[in-house]
């Protein structure tokens, strides 16, 4: 088998069928393709419209359905995926959204026109922006590991596990599952996932379109603030005990933005306790890791996420201008960075 689509299955009676009818639209010539289907317990009809959409298909995807013997998330279900597939390239597909006609072979035909490329990705559609993500490539682009890597924390490549294709090998020889209970998992997968790879093809194509549903677990309501805040606290803990080396003010700036949002949705949400303590933890990490590297300025600039400067900088005008002084803060680093390693 080539290609193995994981699809896992909650609550999405209303988008399944055109989810499903996307995989069946793919074109197979010269590509074997499989498709497994994880029932996460869902307790709607969206398994039954999937047996029905699948009752008179007659093309050559193979459609496997798989159920857990109880609903445990959206990790368990995609480790569940990995874990029976037999292709030799993985494409995530979330059970809300769905792909192009000819998203299998746009990123096969790039794997095979770069085979010792690790990872091939593309683009996506927001079908509540109405607007393709711009990853600023205008053709298809061989990078290697380093600029891969930067380009994730300038926000040009996304944290998602969609829209690209993985080798199985890749996963299972580097233990690469998704974290069972955590919220946001792509964040820390992708980081894990990017660390490994020493060359990549990144595609200006948009191969898979996004759906914004406001069921998603990622749509934080009250009741799952804490969980929102603990899932961030984790994966910021993650990332800055394996910090990307070559690219280390981009990968801290990075870290930074998912720490505030965890801050804001502490304030949001008055969350207190044990994990607004975790999170504490994480800001105090984040500010000394950096100064022990000796990135002085960039540690300096962390000091927002304290008080004072943390109130002021929630401002709405601060925050209107935030990304600007990052800017400035990111080249000032990055130019110090530069002088500091010529002169070691």
């Amino acid at each position: 088998m080539d290609v193995s689509i994981i699809i896992p299955v909650y609550k999405v009676e209303k988008y399944i069928t055109r989810c499903i009818q996307s995989i069946m639209n793919q074109s197979c010539e010269n590509i074997q393709i499989e498709c497994i289907i994880i029932d996460d317990c869902t307790p709607d009809a969206s398994i039954d419209i999937v047996n029905g959409v699948l009752s008179d298909y007659k093309g050559d995807v193979k459609f496997i359905i798989l159920r857990h013997e109880k609903n445990s998330g959206l990790s368990a279900a995609r480790n569940t995926g990995i874990k029976a597939s037999t292709g030799r390239y993985l494409m995530f597909v979330d059970s809300d959204d769905y792909i192009t006609d000819d998203a299998v072979s746009k990123l096969w035909n790039a794997h095979l026109t770069y085979q010792h490329a690790e990872l091939i990705v593309a683009t996506y559609y927001s079908v509540k922006d109405s607007c393709p993500f711009d990853n600023g490539i205008d053709k298809q682009t061989l990078v290697d590991g380093k600029r891969l890597r930067k380009m994730l924390m300038n926000y040009q490549v996304t944290c998602n596990a969609c829209w690209r294709l993985i080798p199985r090998e890749l996963i299972i020889n580097n233990n690469l599952f998704f974290t069972p209970g955590l919220l946001y998992e792509d964040i820390l997968w992708c980081h894990r996932l990017f660390a490994l790879v020493e060359s990549a093809v990144v595609l200006p194509d948009v191969v898979y379109y996004y759906e914004n549903n406001p069921n998603s677990i990622t749509n934080t309501t009250k009741e799952k603030a804490i969980r929102s805040v603990r899932s961030y606290a984790y994966n910021c803990d993650e990332m800055l005990k394996k910090p990307y080396k070559d690219v280390y003010v981009d990968h801290q700036l990075y870290v930074l933005t998912f720490l505030m949002r965890a801050l804001d949705t502490r304030r949001d949400y008055k969350v207190r306790g044990e994990v607004s303590k975790k999170l504490n933890d994480v800001r105090f990490r984040l500010v000394r890791s950096t100064l022990s590297e000796g990135r002085l300025l960039l540690g300096l600039f962390f000091l927002i996420t304290y008080q004072p400067l943390y109130s002021l900088f929630s401002c709405r005008w601060f925050r209107s201008h935030y990304y600007m002084l990052e800017s400035f803060i990111r080249h000032r680093a990055n130019f110090l960075d530069s002088i500091f390693h010529r002169n070691n």
